[in-house]
């Protein structure tokens, strides 16, 4: 698996004051490793109680309106790199889709090798809003959120429909989480 998408800079006396099941399990995963290395700063992240903002890096790659072939028939859906690859589907109704088996098929489609690519349903609600399903290739799976699919369905959303910033992207855990971005 690939790890975790956003993980903040942890010095070293931390990462070595962690328990024995941590040090093993966030070893293994490479979350420690990610900890150890990554660029983002707690003065980058700003947390107010519950309300946490942090800033990501520069999207990259957008290509908008592709289409690839699944299961003998056209997939529309657009791509994105905000900070690993995001493919994002425009759905008229997340309910009728097949997080699991979609999400895997284009994430393993031979468009993205050889990395693959995360894959993310989008359904539009009223207003500045969207609703996203996310299926994770670092987890094989559907996650209940992920910061850096939410930024890509919040950015193919302005792109394809106009939405401005911030856009309130409902998550499948239910937290509703608000995209801020500049053009």
């Amino acid at each position: 698996g690939e790890g975790p998408h956003l993980v903040v800079h942890q010095p070293d006396d931390v990462l070595e004051s962690m328990s024995e099941w941590c040090t093993q399990h966030h070893g293994q995963s490479g979350l420690a490793a990610a900890v150890r290395a990554s660029s983002v700063r707690l003065a980058d992240a700003e947390v107010k109680g519950a309300v946490i903002k942090a800033r990501m890096i520069d999207p990259r790659e957008m290509k908008l309106n592709l289409n690839i072939l699944l299961d003998n028939r056209s997939m529309a859906m657009s791509f994105i790199n905000t900070g690993v690859p995001h493919a994002v589907c425009v759905v008229p109704s997340l309910k009728d889709v097949d997080v699991e088996k979609t999400g895997r098929a284009i994430r393993t489609h031979e468009y993205f090798h050889p990395r693959g690519t995360n894959s993310n349903f989008i359904q539009f609600h009223l207003g500045n809003a969207i609703e996203i399903r996310t299926y994770d290739r670092g987890v094989e799976g559907e996650t209940l959120s992920c910061g850096t699919g939410s930024t890509a369905g919040a950015l193919v959303a302005a792109a394809e429909r106009g939405l401005r910033s911030p856009v309130s992207v409902k998550t499948k855990s239910g937290e509703t989480l608000k995209i801020y971005f500049s053009k």
